[in-house]
């Protein structure tokens, strides 16, 4: 699996009511700028690896093995497309990188920016001197000011060096950790095994993290009121996120599916709804996965809000926003449609396909979605007789997943290689 679909939990998203991708082409041509980000990034990570100096001899040791691994990994990711070159909006998030840094003085400017195929809205850095953000915040965060205020953040917890401090704190209580370093060059999948340690390194201590995340609330607000924007903005901002979070996913009818599955040569057939009996579902047997991205994985987010809001002067409350700027706006349309690209970018097919049919239940014909029903459907069919599926389509998991999804998985997992070839034959027809 790629790094960057085990790397963000999945949140199934609300339907795009107004879909309009006629005049959108995917970039098959950033080769180019990826060499040459790869390029720098490689020369930077050598430079950042061997300037971690601050510690006992040992440690500095264990730092930079880490860090090397996981960039090795993260530069394989970036060969594999997962992150998008297109120079609108990485010259955004630059110029607001900047903008932070002239107006707080020792504060880090020297960013690699990465923007994720990734529909999650949220920003993170990898603690090198990355800061990633994924193009789903542009989508869902209303303006610039929320979104400087996510920068803001961002760049305080690189300020703190947080993630180096994670990282030597998990060092520091496991000495084992110095061998499972040593032992990947002997892994027989090194990207696999360098992300998961980087991940249980960064978010196996909870304690830790809600701390962090409070002290970069308020150091990122510090940061924020420099800029002499409404404040109000860096409080809305995780709000909206939160909210997003929070937002139930989209109701696939079953109407729908036998619309869209009923094709000249293949009926829909009934059999393919039938769901397994989860009335005797063993909850304890559930193991929860840690997810980086999810707000649900930010600890006390309600209590980082009400924080924030004690900052804010009364005058600071009843302010309305500011409208997005023209330039926001039209990044906000671009990441809105790369949301069923994306999907395909990074190999989702099972959410893709499940995005296309809310898409496809409001607006029947809208070309763009049964165009990529074909591709992922062609995906999905490669998968099965490969006997891979499993690596792109959810398990049915009663406890985190909605009926609806739960339904969707059942229909997927209850087609045959057969079903799925003509499915995929039908739509691999469909054209933008």
């Amino acid at each position: 699996m790629k790094l960057i679909a085990r790397l963000y939990y999945i949140l199934i998203l609300i339907t795009i009511q107004n879909f309009n991708a006629q005049n959108f082409k995917i970039d098959t041509a950033d080769h180019l700028q990826r060499k040459q980000f790869l390029t720098v990034y490689k020369e930077k990570s050598k430079t950042f690896n061997k300037g971690i100096k601050k510690y006992s001899s040992s440690e500095n040791r264990e730092l930079s093995k880490v860090f090397s691994a996981f960039q090795t990994s993260l530069e394989e990711d970036i060969k594999d497309r997962n992150y998008l070159f297109d120079e609108r909006f990485i010259s955004f998030v630059k110029e607001k990188v900047q903008m932070i840094a002239d107006k707080n003085p020792g504060v880090r400017r020297d960013f690699n920016i990465l923007i994720a195929k990734d529909n999650e809205p949220n920003a993170f850095n990898f603690g090198d001197n990355t800061l990633v953000v994924n193009s789903g915040l542009f989508y869902y965060l209303n303006n610039d000011n929320q979104f400087n205020g996510i920068i803001c953040h961002e760049i305080a917890h690189a300020q703190l060096e947080h993630t180096i401090n994670s990282i030597l704190s998990r060092i520091r209580k496991n000495n084992d950790k110095k061998t499972e370093v040593s032992l990947l060059k002997k892994s027989a999948n090194q990207q696999e095994k360098a992300f998961e340690m980087f991940r249980t390194m960064l978010y196996s201590n909870m304690k830790e993290r809600r701390e962090q995340e409070i002290r970069a609330d308020s150091l990122g607000f510090e940061y924020y009121k420099r800029l002499g924007l409404q404040k109000v903005a860096f409080v809305s901002a995780l709000q909206l996120l939160k909210s997003v979070d929070e937002q139930k996913p989209d109701s696939i009818y079953t109407t729908t599916y036998r619309r869209v599955f009923d094709i000249p040569n293949q009926k829909f057939k009934d059999e393919w709804l039938k769901m397994e009996d989860f009335s005797k579902y063993n909850y304890k047997l559930y193991t929860k996965k840690i997810s980086e991205d999810s707000l649900k994985s930010h600890p006390n987010i309600n209590l980082r809000i009400a924080l924030l809001k004690k900052k804010l002067t009364d005058n600071d409350s009843i302010q309305n926003e500011q409208d997005a700027t023209a330039g926001f706006k039209e990044l906000r349309e671009l990441a809105g449609k790369r949301i069923i690209p994306n999907y395909y970018d990074t190999e989702k097919y099972g959410l893709g396909i499940y995005k296309c049919l809310a898409i496809l239940q409001t607006n029947p014909d809208d070309d763009f979605a049964k165009f990529y029903l074909g591709k992922f459907f062609n995906k999905i069919y490669e998968a099965r007789k490969a006997y891979t599926l499993n690596r792109y389509l959810d398990k049915i998991d009663p406890k985190e997943q909605s009926y609806s999804y739960q339904q969707f998985l059942s229909l997927m997992w209850n087609l045959n290689l057969d079903e799925i070839q003509k499915i995929k034959n039908f739509y691999e027809k469909s054209e933008i």
